[in-house]
């Protein structure tokens, strides 16, 4: 007899007694299976009890669906999360932007622009937040591929039916196809149907006073009344322009910062233009005589961004949005496509205004995980600059997730190229400069050995280093906190019971460690008494020290995270034995060719061992932490130079606009002087 499991993506009153409930009676009738189980992602408390109390009338139980995602694999072991980001994903964008709604639409489109890329990058967006952003397609997937995981993990060989009650939402027909080809019934629960009052009048105000409604609401709001706008205009030398994201640290080049091509370059800060975004870390009276002292400019892009007066705020008055033409059609595919086009023009429009009004002519950051830098792209080649986006990240598979469209990418090898080809990047000059974070090697080493002289004062005579990467609350759609528990109970328990062990941690985000690692943060502070246990603390997004700061403190140093690697791939660039974890299942990850039992191990169990022996002279191990196989791929030049060459190409970029030279000829010119330092294969183009 079949046996039937269902799953709820949103359990609410109208959507269990309208849609889910008469499918449940249904097919209670037609089964002899006494007990069946619905499990939800998400309900509200009222309908959860009306629910429960309804379906145990019929013989179903209803049950909140847990799980952690790093235990969500396929019957190959392979995580179904990074199965879908890295391969699954390519098929199904392809089946969208091949089919005619796509295509047509694009067609209507001056392939002057980005726009283009633009649409087909805003296809893949994942929230790892909770179940209600769920409407993302990636999610979407997700869903489907957990419910049939859950059924074969919760019942072995399962032979019954998997029924998944999803809201119907765009792109429905390949969400069909996926459940089809997972062996999953989808049923579809449509939305309550609402007058749409407000699309209705907007369609009857004239424009000119809806844009003086949406001014006075959105700054009105945002901070007391009021918003300084006597902002200087523009200079008359044309800058360079980037982001902050957490990390100054000017006077400490051995730290991260957001401006470290200035830090190892020809630039001055008069050529640097600095935008405060973060509400976590505001521009404040700090910060500021920091970048006074170094003479960089600096602006916040909201009053939530800065603690300082009015007048470090820069934000766009209300402007006409153009009128953008709209293609026919009433099909949701057709209404996010449009309002997809509109976003797109926005965003466009508010950068082209910002960069004339203080005369941007190169704009740099790292952030191209979404859409908008290819926005932000074609806003600064309308007045005529260059847009650049440089590698952070370690790489190692293609993913449409990374798609880039601009005009310059900074990358760390010649597979990064080749990996944005797989993703369908469109880059005019793809440039291999190296490691970014390699000229903070030598920087570090005193401290670091300050740190291992500690250590062994206490009683260590063998260090590790341990870093992690950050969880969040739901576990269900990333790591949680549970996760990180685990991971540092037993390293700490480990270092306590082994007193000749010393341990150096480098958390991705120490600012929040003690707070996810809830009561295993008394085993911390156990540790660090021991006076065996560095911390490194500081940063108020992430740590404000790298991963080489720990590793050169180290015997052996350890990544929790393979799919991440980034990390462990600064670790081994160190000099440092490094192993990786890989808890997920991501076995085709180029990294997994340094040998699983060499460098990728997948329990603490047999990595503690392999790190024993190797204290102890036990361990006959070939390659035991060690990249070197392939490390000339990952960076060809492990010369400490990297942030240099990145540094020197932006100013050669600069003074060509400072001289008058139009972009074509300013990029062109840049791309010959750094062929002809560092080869000819350093420079390919992406078409």
């Amino acid at each position: 007899m079949i046996r039937p499991v269902y799953f709820i993506e949103h359990l609410t009153l109208r959507s269990w007694f309208f849609f889910i409930l008469p499918v449940l009676i249904k097919k209670k009738r037609d089964s002899d299976i006494q007990e069946q189980i619905c499990y939800y992602w998400d309900a509200a408390i009222l309908s959860l009890m009306i629910a429960k109390f309804t379906a145990y009338a019929i013989g179903v139980s209803v049950k909140k669906l847990t799980y952690k995602m790093e235990d969500v694999r396929d019957e190959e072991g392979v995580s179904v999360r990074l199965k879908t980001f890295y391969k699954d994903f390519s098929t199904i964008h392809t089946k969208i932007t091949n089919h005619s709604i796509f295509k047509d639409f694009v067609e209507e489109i001056s392939l002057t622009t980005r726009l283009p890329s633009y649409l087909s990058k805003s296809l893949f967006t994942y929230s790892i937040v909770d179940t209600k952003t769920c409407d993302h397609l990636v999610n979407s997937i997700l869903l489907i591929k957990i419910a049939r995981w859950k059924s074969f993990n919760h019942n072995g060989n399962f032979d019954g039916e998997i029924v998944l009650f999803m809201r119907k939402r765009i792109w429905s027909w390949i969400i069909e196809e996926e459940a089809a080809r997972h062996g999953v019934e989808l049923i579809h629960l449509k939305s309550k149907r609402n007058i749409n009052y407000k699309k209705k009048i907007l369609r009857i105000v004239p424009s000119y006073i809806l844009n003086a409604l949406r001014y006075f609401i959105r700054y009105k709001r945002e901070d007391n009344n009021s918003v300084n706008y006597s902002i200087p205009c523009a200079k008359s030398h044309p800058r360079i322009a980037t982001e902050y994201y957490g990390h100054l640290n000017l006077d400490q080049p051995e730290c991260y910062s957001d401006l470290f091509f200035l830090q190892e370059s020809a630039l001055h800060g008069q050529d640097i233009f600095l935008m405060f975004n973060l509400p976590m870390d505001p521009l404040n009276g700090k910060k500021q005589v920091e970048l006074k002292k170094h003479k960089i400019e600096s602006i916040a892009l909201s009053p939530h961004a800065t603690l300082l007066d009015f007048s470090s705020i820069y934000n766009c008055k209300f402007f006409p949005v153009p009128k953008i033409n709209e293609l026919d059609g009433s099909g949701p595919e057709i209404k996010w496509l449009n309002e997809k086009k509109k976003d797109y023009h926005w965003t466009r429009l508010y950068w082209f205004k910002l960069f004339s009004r203080f005369n941007i002519k190169v704009y740099t950051h790292w952030y191209k995980n979404d859409s908008s830098h290819m926005a932000i792209a074609d806003a600064i080649k309308e007045l005529g600059g260059v847009a650049t986006i440089y590698q952070r990240s370690h790489e190692s598979m293609g993913t449409l997730a990374l798609t880039v469209a601009a005009d310059i990418v900074f990358g760390f090898s010649g597979l990064v190229a080749d990996f944005e080809k797989q993703n369908k990047s469109k880059i005019l000059y793809h440039v291999t400069t190296g490691y970014i974070g390699d000229h903070r090697f030598p920087l570090l080493r005193e401290q670091a050995m300050e740190i291992r002289e500690s250590l062994f004062e206490n009683g260590a005579e063998h260090i590790l280093a341990y870093f992690d990467e950050n969880t969040v609350d739901d576990p269900r759609w990333y790591h949680g906190h549970d996760f990180a528990r685990k991971n540092y109970f037993f390293l700490l328990e480990r270092v306590l019971r082994n007193e000749n062990i010393g341990l150096v941690l480098k958390p991705k985000a120490p600012a929040t460690l003690r707070q996810r690692l809830g009561p295993v943060t008394d085993l911390l502070e156990e540790t660090m008494d021991t006076g065996r246990c560095y911390l490194f603390e500081g940063g108020a997004v992430q740590g404000s020290y790298p991963p080489a700061a720990a590793a050169l403190a180290a015997d052996i140093a350890i990544h929790e995270n393979l799919a991440a690697g980034t990390a462990g791939f600064e670790s081994a660039l160190s000099g440092a034995p490094t192993l990786l974890m890989d808890f997920e299942g991501f076995p085709g990850s180029k990294l997994y060719e340094l040998g699983v039992g060499r460098v990728v191990f997948k329990d603490w169990e047999s990595v503690w061992d392999a790190c024993r022996d190797y204290f102890f002279g036990k361990n006959n191990i070939e390659g035991f932490g060690d990249w070197s196989p392939i490390i000339n791929d990952l960076d060809p030049f492990r010369d400490g130079r990297a942030s240099e060459r990145i540094g020197t190409y932006l100013k050669w970029l600069l003074d060509g606009f400072k001289a008058g030279l139009d972009r074509d000829t300013v990029m062109a010119d840049a791309a010959e002087r750094y062929c002809n330092e560092w080869g000819q294969d350093k420079i390919v183009s992406i078409p």
